[in-house]
């Protein structure tokens, strides 16, 4: 009777991990059945639209279940997440709203309809605000290349602050300084201290930047 008891407990545990695992799997499979990317064909396109321009490592949340070691990228002229099938090594298509979260090479992304539709890298944030960083494409041109018609995309950034409701497009210290009129002198003479350029600061200078405003 204990040898019947204890080979009950190994099944149920084995039919246990087994179901474990097909739910994985059936998870695993939901992610990847998107629909398949048309493209930008070299035929059509000068470059192409994406924010990175490479697939890179990121997670998603997809119906409520984060994946993680996703190799994905953003079309920013579509608005789309263009997600790489690890089977199949087609790119697939996701509207912004069937992803709750997405990462980028550590990097959150959130497609905001304010101030302006697009999608937004989350550089800081602090107690009631948030510092952006748009990825957009501000225009599009055709070029008549051997007798066909190129379209050429131009991919620009753009920063932006969000606090208490209200956004500010922070293109120079001035610029900055209105959503924190309270330490206005002290980040001016932050920025005149350190030489900063506003519209030249990468990723890891602004998190300085902001390090300095949270500590004041």
């Amino acid at each position: 009777m204990k040898r019947y008891h204890h080979n009950s407990r190994h099944i149920l545990l084995g039919v246990a991990l087994l179901f474990t695992a097909m739910m994985a799997q059936a998870q695993h499979l939901q992610l990847y059945n998107g629909l398949m990317e048309r493209g930008y064909p070299k035929s059509l396109y000068v470059n192409t639209p994406y924010y990175p321009e490479q697939f890179q490592s990121g997670s998603v949340t997809f119906n409520g279940y984060a994946y993680d070691g996703v190799q994905l990228k953003c079309d920013l002229y579509k608005g789309q997440v263009i997600i790489l099938s690890p089977a199949t090594g087609r790119s697939l298509i996701y509207e912004p709203y069937d992803l709750e979260r997405v990462v980028i090479g550590g990097a959150e992304y959130q497609y905001l309809e304010e101030p302006d539709n697009g999608w937004y890298e989350v550089i800081d944030s602090g107690d009631d605000w948030t510092l952006y960083r748009r990825h957009y494409i501000s225009s599009t041109t055709h070029e008549v290349r051997q007798s066909s018609q190129l379209t050429r995309f131009y991919p620009r950034q753009r920063i932006y602050l969000s606090r208490q409701g209200e956004w500010y497009g922070i293109g120079n210290v001035n610029a900055l300084c209105k959503p924190f009129k309270e330490h206005k002198a002290e980040i001016k003479a932050y920025a005149k201290q350190h030489n900063l350029k506003i519209d030249e600061l990468d990723n890891a200078a602004w998190r300085r930047l902001t390090a300095y405003i949270k500590s004041l």
